[in-house]
């Protein structure tokens, strides 16, 4: 005890001021909780104050991985567990559980953003854009173009039929033209050939015509019809025998109106003192329509211009029975027929 009370008085004494020990009071058990609840709600409004500026200033993307599904259950676990243990029931609608629910349209998700955020000039143009797409995949296509191949001879009939409604308008110039196509798809196409032939003769383009008809008939040689048209040609222009060149061919082979072709072969035969084709025509034409009177009455002529009577007076006789010849021509084969039939006795009576 005298040793205690000796330090004390040494440690009072005014020589020893500047060796002096200050006393300092030791805190209580409030003063560390005071400090220690000062530094947390430090902390906090660190905290706060970072993740406001990280909203702020981060980009779309960097906002889209922080705000995930994950991030929302946590955080729905958590204020599960704050407010209750596992026998209390859980809040069923938060705003996680609002914005899972809406996950299936991406725009939903925007509109649940706080509104500084979906204001933003840097994530306004991202959302717009998103939106955009979203909406143009939503909309159905309003029509639907399909390209349709179509092939020479479907080429040449829409062709042909464009030409029809010219004419009819009477563009025959354009005619002209849609013609020339349908028979450049199709240089069978007699219809095509026939009417071009006919619209270029009709222009006095009578060149053009013939080499048109002429490479059809190449094309089909056994088509009456483009036949009978050339020999036309031929005819108007005063070259017959052309056009009874044209006109020669094998006439059971023929396609089309054959009648037409022979018959006109017989009468240009005939004109041109060809007597003996004229005769074999004809003779076709009555085995093909027997009850035609033309036919019997051109053979009958043909037949006495080769002197075989007796041919002639049998075919003067069918031409009147057979019908269809004018007044006029009925009289010519009777009064021809009466003449064959005095040649005839005569014949016998200088024979007896």
């Amino acid at each position: 005890m005298s040793e205690l009370n000796r330090l004390l008085s040494d440690l009072s004494s005014r020589d020893d001021k500047n060796n002096k020990v200050m006393l300092v009071t030791i805190p209580g058990n409030w003063g560390f909780r005071f400090a220690r609840l000062f530094l947390a709600l430090f902390a906090t409004l660190a905290g706060a104050s970072s993740i406001a500026w990280a909203i702020s200033n981060a980009d779309f993307k960097t906002l889209g991985s922080h705000f995930s599904v994950a991030a929302l259950l946590q955080d729905e676990r958590q204020t599960s567990d704050l407010r209750g243990g596992p026998g209390m029931p859980r809040p069923a609608s938060t705003q996680a559980t609002q914005i899972l629910a809406q996950l299936s349209d991406p725009i939903d998700v925007f509109e649940t953003l706080p509104n500084h955020i979906r204001t933003d000039a840097s994530n306004i143009q991202k959302i717009q854009q998103i939106r955009k797409v979203k909406v143009q995949e939503e909309e159905p296509a309003s029509f639907h173009v399909e390209s349709v191949n179509l092939s020479a001879a479907q080429l040449s009939t829409l062709a042909y039929e464009n030409a029809q409604k010219r004419a009819t308008e009477g563009d025959m110039k354009k005619a002209i033209s849609h013609l020339y196509d349908a028979v450049e798809y199709n240089p069978r196409h007699l219809s095509a050939i026939n009417q071009l032939a006919g619209l270029l003769f009709a222009r006095e383009q009578i060149r053009e015509a013939e080499a048109v008809l002429r490479k059809g008939i190449s094309m089909t040689p056994l088509s009456s019809t483009l036949r009978v048209t050339l020999a036309r040609i031929y005819q108007k222009t005063n070259r017959e025998e052309s056009a009874l060149i044209v006109l020669i061919a094998a006439e059971d082979l023929l396609k089309g109106d054959a009648i037409r072709l022979v018959s006109m072969r017989a009468a240009l035969a005939q004109k041109l003192e060809k007597h003996d084709l004229a005769k074999e025509s004809y003779r076709w034409l009555t085995e093909k329509e027997p009850m035609d009177g033309r036919w019997w009455l051109g053979f009958a002529v043909s037949a006495e211009r080769e002197k075989e009577y007796k041919d002639a007076e049998k075919a003067y006789q069918k031409s009147v029975t057979a019908g269809g010849l004018s007044d006029q021509a009925v009289a010519f084969a009777r009064q021809r027929l009466l003449y064959l039939q005095s040649v005839t006795k005569g014949e016998v009576k200088n024979g007896n």
